[in-house]
């Protein structure tokens, strides 16, 4: 397979409409093909030990939502993997869009383990408010694409740490181990956003993804120890 010497910058989520798109080399479109190709395998491999380990714990809650986490992790990671290796250069681009909303979905799907955790009423409050923000975020990036680019972004960090908020009570009750693992995913996340509005940084496409998917590993460690191997 043959590339070009520069190929096109694919639009990323924090992209303005505005802002001058530049052009990437040959060794940048790799290194974000190589890291998309551990990110896919990761995914797949984990949420498919994820779910054989909940089952085995033999409790019904962390088996279904450990598959909703899974669901969400493996279309974020699968879209991005489109996404990024097509790049195609139209901003309302289905494959974009669907790229732009699972974000939201994996991270309602990220925090809906924990959810469940909570007491009895105030659980279900939880993830209704969750999941109809990342649906309706998500409603936006397939049906209005290139609306509220800025907002967006605020909208993905506030989602992932309002998240956190919400859950201060499940939180503070996980393994100390877990605890860190899922504070720090979403330390990487933020720090990673850095790298993604920095455009004119070599490879900051590539670096982006290894953020995202060093925050995925943590995240997903904090629900193997403060989910699945939690005591009943």
């Amino acid at each position: 397979m043959k590339f070009p010497a520069a190929l096109p910058r694919a639009c990323t989520p924090v992209k303005s409409a505005a802002m001058d798109v530049r052009s990437i080399s040959r060794d940048e479109y790799l290194a974000d093909l190589a890291v998309h190709a551990a990110g896919l395998a990761f995914g797949i491999i984990g949420a498919a030990v994820l779910i054989v380990l909940a089952s085995l714990q033999g409790r019904a809650t962390p088996i279904v939502t450990v598959s909703i986490y899974s669901a969400g992790l493996v279309a974020m990671l699968t879209c991005s993997a489109i996404y990024n290796i097509f790049q195609p250069a139209q901003r309302t681009s289905w494959l974009r869009r669907m790229d732009h909303a699972a974000i939201f979905v994996m991270i309602a799907g990220s925090c809906t383990p924990f959810a469940l955790q909570g007491p009895e009423g105030w659980r279900i409050v939880e993830l209704v408010v969750l999941w109809v923000v990342a649906l309706a975020a998500a409603g936006i990036k397939l049906f209005r694409p290139g609306r509220y680019e800025r907002a967006m972004i605020w909208l993905y960090l506030a989602l992932g740490w309002g998240g956190a908020a919400i859950l201060a009570q499940q939180i503070a009750e996980l393994p100390m181990g877990a605890a860190v693992m899922l504070a720090l995913g979403g330390v990487l996340y933020s720090i990673g956003v850095i790298f993604h509005q920095w455009d004119s940084l070599k490879f900051s496409n590539a670096v982006w993804h290894v953020f995202v998917l060093a925050a995925a590993i943590c995240h997903y460690g904090a629900i193997m120890g403060g989910v699945v191997y939690a005591q009943p």
